[in-house]
């Protein structure tokens, strides 16, 4: 089987890199890395307060019981 290729068509459109992404991606992009952020040092947060333990309990507010 032969194939004859007459003409070939293509369409390139350039961008500038700089500009490749635009405001409102970047905002949603930026908003999507701080949630993670925000839920990592949440989480972090929780496995330190859960490994905080004095005489056997823990003051939710931050602050190590005093052993009553």
């Amino acid at each position: 089987m032969q194939v004859i290729i007459d003409e070939v068509v293509s369409r390139v459109r350039a961008i500038d890199g700089r500009s490749a992404l635009g405001p409102e991606t970047t905002r949603a992009l930026v908003e999507m890395v701080l949630a993670a952020l925000r839920e990592e040092m949440a989480h972090d947060e929780r496995i330190r307060t859960e490994r905080a333990v004095n005489n056997g309990y823990f003051d939710t507010a931050g602050r190590q019981g005093q052993g009553r």
